[in-house]
């Protein structure tokens, strides 16, 4: 249950996500730059509090070179390849696309520990996909935009399920997510020079508000999944992770005011059935003991 519950707290803080970047959404700032001093502020607050706690910084070779590879796949490439999505397409296919990520996940599962496709992840599946497209249904959808949104869900799987890389379990949750987050916000830096979209930004609030989604939603998020796919393992974690775009919908419309009709008040249930059908899962410990 405890990683259920480290689930549930890590989708609620990623599901503000959105909203923080909604709050700035008018200013010309790229979301590589903004991501870039998302990056920053939670490298900042974490080094921070460790720095605090006088935890041991050092991380051997294979540690280093498990959370170069993840840290850059998870942070830098996941969000440059939504962005360039969402500019090939509506938000909508790029959400269903990107949501893609908890299938790659268990089917990598599969593939590498054995671990079953059982019919709760089969049924979790269809409920995820039913629900995603019921309320991000319409706008545009593009072969390349579809690509992209896809690689968004391959670099982020590849984040997800590298946590159950054993360099990756030695290492404390939030020094991982300190070292993640500092080889994703060079790679950022680095994106955003190649691709023309560095910039000095003199706005406050996308500060204030990138602030609030590196700390609130990217660190405690980070940190509090890294602790439930421990707990879970990463396919269960993956699909428990769809509270997230269903909190998303609901932060919506408290704070913009938005009303969802009817079908997409289905699929938001369809969503949240997709949750309780993981919850309802068997744990591998009680798979064992059948």
């Amino acid at each position: 249950m405890m990683g259920i519950l480290f689930m549930v707290i890590s989708g609620i803080c990623y599901s503000f996500t959105g909203t923080w970047t909604a709050f700035v959404g008018e200013t010309d700032v790229s979301d590589i730059m903004m991501t870039s001093i998302r990056l920053f502020f939670a490298v900042m607050v974490s080094g921070i509090i460790l720095m605090g706690r006088k935890s041991d910084m050092k991380m051997d070779k294979s540690q280093t070179k498990a959370s170069f590879v993840f840290g850059i796949s998870g942070t830098a490439l996941t969000i440059w390849l939504m962005s360039m999505a969402v500019q090939e397409m509506s938000s909508g296919p790029t959400t269903l696309c990107n949501y893609a990520y908890p299938i790659l996940v268990s089917l990598a599962g599969l593939l590498i520990y054995h671990e079953p496709f059982g019919k709760y992840k089969i049924l979790a599946s269809l409920f995820m996909l039913s629900g995603l497209w019921l309320c991000n249904r319409g706008g545009t959808m593009t072969l390349y935009g579809t690509f992209l949104g896809l690689g968004s869900a391959v670099t982020f799987g590849l984040y997800v399920f590298g946590q159950e890389h054993s360099a990756m379990k030695e290492v404390e949750p939030l020094k991982l997510f300190f070292y993640n987050s500092l080889f994703g916000l060079i790679a950022a830096l680095l994106i955003a020079i190649v691709s023309g979209q560095f910039m000095i930004v003199d706005d406050l609030r996308v500060y204030i508000f990138m602030f609030m989604g590196g700390v609130l939603s990217d660190m405690f998020g980070t940190v509090f999944m890294f602790m439930g796919v421990r707990q879970v393992g990463a396919g269960k974690a993956a699909f428990l992770s769809v509270l997230e775009p269903g909190l998303s919908v609901v932060w919506d419309m408290i704070f913009f005011n938005s009303r969802p009709d009817y079908v997409s008040l289905i699929g938001l249930t369809l969503i949240f059935l997709c949750f309780v059908t993981m919850v309802l899962e068997p744990s591998k410990k009680n798979l064992k003991e059948v």
